[in-house]
C-alpha cells in the first residue's frame, strides 16, 4: 500500500503538467523524459548542442520522445527568457551543465559560463512566468569541500571546489540558495539536489567509469581503482528527483545517492562477470590529485523525508545497463522498447 502511494504521488503531480527539462539531450535527461511521457505529453526540453556531445542515446530515440526541443544556449538571455515566456512551464527541471571533471581542467570558462552564468540566466528567466510552480537544480556530490576524508557528506557540511568543474557547481549552487531566500518572491517550489556518481544504459559522456568500459575492446584500463564513489542506478535517481518534488520541503537542500559508496574496481568486475565479450582488466596508478579518493553521501534526509528505499538489486541493475549498452547499435525503436520495458519492470517492484 505504501509503494502504491509513492506512485500514486508522482501521477498526481505530474500528470498534464508542462514541464520544461534544460539539458534534456543527456544521459538523465533522457531518462527523465521516457520516464514522464506516462504522465504528460506536455515535455519541453532546451539543449545546445554546440557544447555538449552526450547526446547519443537522444538521436537514437528521439523520433520516440514526446520532447518539444529548442536547440539554443542558456548563455543567451534573450533567447531563453523568449522561449521560457513561450512555454509557460507548470515545473523547470535544471539539469544542462558541463559535467565532466576531467574536461573541466582544460576548458574552465566552459564550465563557469554554462554552470554559473547559464544557472543564473535559468533562474532570471522564470522571475516573470506566472505558471512556474517547482524548481529543481541538480548540482553534484563535488560541491562539498573534499579533504580526502572518509566520510559521508550531509546537507550542512561546507561547499568547496578543488578543480572547475565542483567550483562551478558550488557556485550555482550557492546562486540559487541567494534567489530563493532574497530575490525570488513569488511561491514556488524550490530543490536544490545534490547527486552522486551515476550509471545506466545509453551514457556516452566523456571519462566516465561505466562509458569508458563499453567503449574500450579488449583490455579496459581503470584509473584510480581504489577510489569510492556513490554510483547509483539511473531509475533510482529519476524516481528520487519526481519523489522529491511531490513535496513542499522547508530546506531545499538534499543529498540524492545509494546507501553506501562502491569501489571502482569492484564495479567494474560486477559488469565484465555479465558482459559477453569479458575484458582484460588493468589498472593504473594513480598519479595525479585530480579527482578526489573518496566520495560518499549521507542520504538520512531522504530517508526521513520520504521513508522510501528502491527494491531493485546492483545485480539487476548491472544487467538492465548491459542490456541497452549491448544492444545500443541495432535500430532506434529497439532501444527505445528496452528502455519502456525497463522503466516498466522498475516501476512494478517500487
Amino acid at each position: 500500500m505504501y509503494r502504491k502511494s509513492n506512485l500514486d504521488l508522482i501521477k498526481k503531480t505530474f500528470l498534464n503538467k508542462k514541464i520544461l527539462i534544460t539539458g534534456n539531450t543527456g544521459f538523465k535527461g533522457v531518462w527523465l523524459s521516457k520516464f514522464l511521457e506516462q504522465y504528460t505529453s506536455k515535455i519541453y526540453g532546451i539543449s545546445y548542442n554546440q557544447n555538449f556531445k552526450n547526446d547519443k542515446l537522444f538521436n537514437k530515440i528521439k523520433k520516440y520522445l514526446a520532447v518539444k526541443n529548442y536547440n539554443i544556449n542558456i548563455c543567451d538571455p534573450k533567447k531563453l527568457n523568449l522561449v521560457v515566456k513561450n512555454i509557460q512551464p507548470d515545473y523547470l527541471i535544471h539539469f544542462a551543465a558541463q559535467s565532466l571533471v576531467l574536461k573541466s581542467w582544460s576548458k574552465p570558462n566552459l564550465n563557469f559560463d554554462n554552470n554559473v552564468i547559464g544557472s543564473i540566466n535559468i533562474i532570471k528567466s522564470i522571475k516573470k512566468i506566472q505558471s512556474i510552480k517547482k524548481v529543481f537544480l541538480v548540482t553534484t556530490d563535488k560541491v562539498y569541500l573534499n579533504e580526502t576524508k572518509n566520510k559521508k557528506f550531509e546537507e550542512s557540511d561546507p561547499l568547496g571546489g578543488n578543480d572547475p568543474y565542483s567550483l562551478s557547481k558550488t557556485i550555482s549552487d550557492l546562486i540559487f540558495q541567494y534567489y530563493i531566500r532574497f530575490i525570488i518572491k513569488k511561491k514556488i517550489d524550490f530543490y536544490i539536489i545534490r547527486s552522486g556518481n551515476i550509471y545506466g544504459g545509453g551514457d556516452f559522456a566523456e571519462n566516465r567509469l561505466i562509458p569508458d568500459y563499453y567503449k574500450s575492446k579488449k583490455k579496459f584500463i581503470i584509473r584510480n581503482y581504489k577510489s569510492t564513489r556513490p554510483y547509483q542506478f539511473i531509475l533510482d535517481v529519476i524516481f528520487s528527483y519526481l519523489l522529491i518534488m511531490t513535496k513542499k520541503i522547508k530546506n531545499p537542500l538534499i543529498n540524492v545517492g545509494p546507501d553506501n559508496s562502491l569501489n571502482t574496481l569492484k564495479i567494474i568486475k560486477k559488469f565484465n562477470s555479465i558482459h559477453k565479450k569479458k575484458k582484460i582488466l588493468a589498472v593504473k596508478k594513480r598519479k595525479t590529485n585530480l579527482e578526489k579518493k573518496f566520495l560518499s553521501l549521507s542520504t538520512s534526509k531522504f530517508k526521513k523525508l520520504f521513508k522510501w528505499k528502491s527494491q531493485i538489486k546492483l545485480s539487476e541493475t548491472i544487467k538492465m545497463t548491459d542490456k541497452i549498452y549491448s544492444n545500443f547499435y541495432r535500430s532506434g525503436k529497439y532501444v527505445n522498447s528496452i528502455m519502456k520495458k525497463q522503466i516498466q519492470v522498475y516501476i512494478n517492484k517500487q
